[in-house]
Order: C-alpha cells, then sequence, then structure tokens
C-alpha cells in the first residue's frame, strides 16, 4: 500500500524537466528526424552509430523539440488526462539531483486476410523506466510481454528459428508468447568520453539495412564505450551472443559467444562523413570442451582482429561513406568483406549497399523519398561452425536475409501536423536455384535465408497513423500489406489488412 502512495504523490507532484529518453530509440522515425536536422542545419553530426545518446544530441539540439515530430500544441490549461494521453510523459519526477519517468508501453494489433476468414493479432503489454542520478549516471530499462498469431509464411519462419524476428524466444507454438527485456546504464565521464553497460541492439550505418549490424537480431548483454574527439569519434563494443543450434534438452540452454565491435567516423564537414567497421565472433570459454579464451577479443583497435592470420574467429569488416548535396540530397554507401576463418582455412566475400534519401523533397516541407539497393554474394557471414557465424539466436547480426540477395527498397514517408503516411516497397531475389525442392512449401534455411532456395519477393506495406503523444511515439495506425513470393515454379500470394494501437519504439523487419 505505501508504495502505491509513492506512486500517486510522484504522479501528481511531477515536472517536466525530464527528457523523453536516454538512448535514442532505434525506431525509423527518430533517426530520420536526426538526420532531417543534421542535413537541413548543416550540422556535423555523427549519425553512423546507433543508438545515439541524448545527452550527446543535447550540445546541439533541444530533443524535446526534434522528437515531436513536427507537433507543437501548448499544454497550458489542459486537462490532467488529456496530458498525460497527448503530451507527457505517464509518470515523472525531477528533482535537482534525481530524475524518473515511467510510461507503459504496449502494442494492440488485429490483422486479417484479404478474401479470407484467416486473422492474426498481437497483444504487447509493457513498462519503460528511465531516469538519470546527477548529470553524469543515466539509466534506462523497458519489458514486453507478448502474445501473438502471424500471417503463414511469418508463422513457419518463428517455428522454425524459435525467434519472432528481433523480439524474443516463443515459448510454446499455438498462440505465440514471447517476451523480451533491454535496458543500460549510460555513464558520462568529461566532454569526450561514454561508457554504456545493458541489454539491447545497435544499428550501424545510414540505410535501411545494415551489412554491418543491425537490431535485426534479438538482444544481448553488452559494453560501448565511446571516443568523441573534435571531428573524430571511436566506439568499441563488446557482447555475449547467443548460437543457432536448440538445445537438445528440454530445459537446456544455448551455447554462448563472444563478439566485438570497432567503429570508427571521421566527420571532416557537415557534408562528409567517412566510417570504417570491423565485428569479430569469437568462441565462448569452456574448459571441457578444450575452447579456451583468446585475449585477441579484448584488442580495440581497429582491423587488428581482422589481419591477424591464423585466429579461430569470424571477422566483418568495411567502410561506409556519407555525402549531404544539394543542400537536401543525401547519397551513401556500405562495403562489407566478409572473412571465415579457421587455422590456416579462410576465405573472403563481399556485399554491398548504395542509397540516396531527399529529405523535403520537391520543395514538399516534410516529405522524405528514400531509395536503396542491397545485395550480397553467396556464402557470405557464412561459416562451418555454429559457434561463428555472424547471428545471434538464429538470426543475422545484420541484413535479415543474410547472404546471398539482390534487394531493392523504396521508401516514401509524409506528415503533415499529426498525421503520417508511409509506404514502403521491396523487390528482392534471395536464394539458390541450385537446390531442388521436393514440395511447394518454402523452407527457411536458418539463419540465414540466402542458404535455401531461391525466391522472387515483392513486399509492399502502405499505412496511415494518428500520432498521439510523442514522448512514446504512440500511434493510431492503419494499413495494408501485400506479399507476393514465387518460388518452385509457384505464386503464394498475401494480402492483408491491419489496425495497430501501440508505442512505437523499435522497428520490426517482416519484409523476406
Amino acid at each position: 500500500m505505501k508504495y502505491r502512495v509513492v506512486l500517486y504523490i510522484i504522479f501528481f507532484f511531477s515536472t517536466t524537466k525530464i527528457s523523453s529518453q536516454i538512448l535514442v530509440p532505434l525506431e525509423a522515425d527518430y533517426s530520420r528526424a536526426m538526420e532531417n536536422w543534421a542535413i537541413v542545419n548543416k550540422i556535423n553530426f555523427p549519425t553512423f552509430n546507433k543508438p545515439a545518446a541524448i545527452e550527446f544530441l543535447n550540445k546541439n539540439v533541444n530533443t524535446d523539440s526534434l522528437f515531436s515530430f513536427g507537433i507543437s500544441k501548448p499544454i497550458e490549461k489542459k486537462s490532467w488526462f488529456i496530458r498525460k494521453l497527448c503530451y507527457e510523459n505517464f509518470l515523472k519526477e525531477d528533482t535537482s539531483d534525481f530524475s524518473i519517468a515511467v510510461d507503459p508501453v504496449f502494442n494492440l494489433q488485429f490483422g486479417r486476410e484479404v478474401n479470407s476468414a484467416k486473422k492474426w493479432y498481437t497483444n504487447t503489454r509493457g513498462v519503460r523506466i528511465f531516469g538519470c542520478v546527477g548529470n553524469k549516471i543515466f539509466f534506462e530499462s523497458s519489458f514486453y510481454e507478448n502474445q501473438s498469431t502471424f500471417p503463414t509464411y511469418l508463422n513457419d519462419y518463428i517455428k522454425s528459428s524459435m525467434v519472432v524476428p528481433g523480439q524474443g524466444y516463443i515459448r510454446n507454438l499455438g498462440a505465440l508468447d514471447y517476451s523480451n527485456v533491454n535496458g543500460s546504464l549510460y555513464f558520462r565521464a568529461g566532454n569526450n568520453f561514454e561508457f554504456s553497460l545493458g541489454h539491447g541492439k545497435f544499428f550501424i550505418g545510414d540505410g535501411y539495412r545494415s551489412l554491418f549490424l543491425s537490431d535485426n537480431s534479438f538482444n544481448y548483454p553488452y559494453f560501448r564505450a565511446t571516443i568523441n574527439f573534435e571531428k573524430f569519434q571511436y566506439t568499441r563494443i563488446m557482447a555475449v551472443l547467443m548460437s543457432d543450434s536448440t538445445p537438445s534438452e528440454s530445459f537446456g540452454v544455448r551455447q554462448k559467444k563472444l563478439a566485438g565491435f570497432n567503429i570508427f567516423t571521421y566527420m571532416p564537414d557537415h557534408w562528409l562523413q567517412v566510417s570504417f567497421f570491423e565485428g569479430t565472433v569469437w568462441k565462448y570459454p569452456d574448459r571441457k570442451k578444450k575452447k579456451y579464451f583468446d585475449g585477441n577479443y579484448l584488442n580495440p583497435v581497429l582491423l587488428m582482429n581482422s589481419l591477424i592470420p591464423g585466429i579461430d574467429c569470424k571477422s566483418v569488416v568495411g567502410t561506409g561513406i556519407k555525402l549531404n548535396i544539394l543542400e537536401k540530397f543525401q547519397i551513401y554507401n556500405q562495403v562489407e568483406t566478409d572473412r571465415k576463418s579457421s587455422g590456416s582455412n579462410s576465405a573472403m566475400h563481399f556485399s554491398c549497399q548504395a542509397g540516396a534519401k531527399y529529405f523535403n523533397a520537391f520543395t514538399l516541407e516534410n516529405l522524405f523519398l528514400q531509395a536503396e539497393y542491397n545485395t550480397s554474394q553467396n556464402d557470405a557471414s557464412e561459416n562451418t561452425s555454429d559457434l561463428l557465424t555472424y547471428s545471434h539466436y538464429s538470426q543475422p547480426l545484420a541484413h535479415p536475409l543474410g547472404i546471398n540477395f539482390k534487394e531493392w527498397v523504396i521508401k516514401v514517408h509524409y506528415n503533415l501536423k499529426s498525421w503520417q503516411l508511409n509506404s514502403q516497397f521491396n523487390f528482392t531475389k534471395y536464394g539458390s536455384d541450385t537446390i531442388n525442392t521436393i514440395s511447394n512449401e518454402y523452407k527457411f534455411q536458418i539463419p540465414f535465408l540466402g542458404n535455401g532456395q531461391h525466391v522472387n519477393l515483392f513486399y509492399n506495406d502502405i499505412n496511415i497513423a494518428y500520432l498521439i503523444n510523442p514522448k512514446t511515439n504512440m500511434r493510431i495506425e492503419s494499413g495494408f500489406i501485400t506479399r507476393n513470393a514465387t518460388f518452385s515454379g509457384k505464386k503464394h500470394d498475401l494480402t492483408y489488412f491491419y489496425i495497430t494501437f501501440r508505442t512505437s519504439l523499435t522497428n520490426w523487419y517482416y519484409d523476406f
């Protein structure tokens, strides 16, 4: 009872000083707002390494204004209910030494296939807590509990991998039950050093996809250290991942593996950023299985582990370049090379990305256009050892298809006050023509779909959304998804309608 009284006191006597989050959410609306602000105002700000810290971003811009997504309504004289629903965090307390805020997070979604009685739903409930102690230590945590049913292709993929894409390990095969938790402790040391420890994920790159490291996979424990010095930024991430093989025992656990990521960005001017990336996967120490800790894992020097011959690891290295030209036009790319190494044996494969973005396109304010092409050779990111694949919990760490694909992605976004119109088109080919299929059913190859049979895919999502509260990106959204897949010489088409009421803080990748 006493704890309930404390919550009521916080609720009624709170102030509005605290920012709406500690780390910028990875959801596309937040990334688009950051990049639009940087290119329009010619700000030299690193966008390659996400999520960015709010405190670092606040040096250049008022983030509460930036992440209002163009909505500016006076909150004076509004009722308590309207303020909490549309403008403010649900609970908050802010003093000179301590700040905390609490928000409910949820996704209540219903979908139905056109010309069919098939129905799907998602019921997600959760909570997000964040705040700070003084002006050096920040914390954030969220918990989601989910029950869902999905369209047939998604349901088949989930049962193959035992993981809902990016969201959690399933606990039953009926109405899928899954949960996920993420959180971080963030420390600021002076103006140039940032440290964070937590359970979450990252996105490295400036495109819709990343060939290096994306938020496609499930959360993992990590430590991240970042140095910001004038026109340079250097980040070291150390993480613990899970293998792709499910345990043989019903109560067993997956084997672990270690991962290290180094990211360096040089920003000579507001119109140019050049970045270098290295990601390495190592076997987790296990004396019983004669797997010992390799001290090279602790090496923070960029490219060093990839160049050392004869070590048992998996390396992904590459470069990314972003050019802002013509004030509102941006082009970007990624080039990735992939080395699998075991003793004296190694092989290299390549992937690349090229894309363009147009902010406030055709002089129409708030119109955003993006076109992107991604391609990867066969066998890229593949390794003969399950403990050295560039993956986590049966999903690729980078592109959702993993390997052996050619993909065009076109995105259109327009917002007018509280209304948003979004459309996405994917034209994709993935898999191998040489794989013979016995039946007409598509068999998902885990973790890399490009290792499986050849698929021609068209995917389109058109939706309209009404933004209710920018603090949590709370919205009502409705749209149609069309998925036309051709494999084994036959077409498998799906069109379905959906409506959802949700707080949109993360990205979901169902476009495969």
